[in-house]
């Protein structure tokens, strides 16, 4: 490949140096896209940690509200069982006669 040559120590100097440089240059790249990702990852863990505190707070109401909504149904439960019962107390006291002779304005 290359010859080795004790002759020209500036040559192999220039090609330490064009190394050098060249490598330089790709750390510089490296580090400006580590730097790039690092703050693109920072964004995305702000985002990330403000989702889960927004899902924390619908989870709350959602609590909140399965909860209220139990109790709603408790309620309407209740108002059926009281309309039923005031229905069977009505009916109780209604009689019916079949059989006897109607006079005027009376409807048995």
């Amino acid at each position: 490949m290359y010859e080795r040559s004790n002759s020209d120590p500036s040559a192999k100097n220039e090609i330490i140096f064009s190394l050098s440089v060249l490598i330089n240059s790709r750390s510089d790249n490296l580090e400006i896209m580590v730097k790039e990702n690092t703050l693109k990852f920072q964004g995305l863990k702000k985002t990330i940690d403000f989702i889960c505190a927004e899902m924390k707070d619908v989870k709350e109401k959602v609590s909140d509200l399965e909860k209220e909504v139990a109790r709603e149904e408790g309620r309407v439960d209740n108002c059926q069982q009281r309309l039923a019962e005031l229905e069977r107390y009505s009916r109780r006291w209604n009689l019916r006669l079949q059989g006897a002779q109607e006079t005027e304005k009376e409807d048995i």
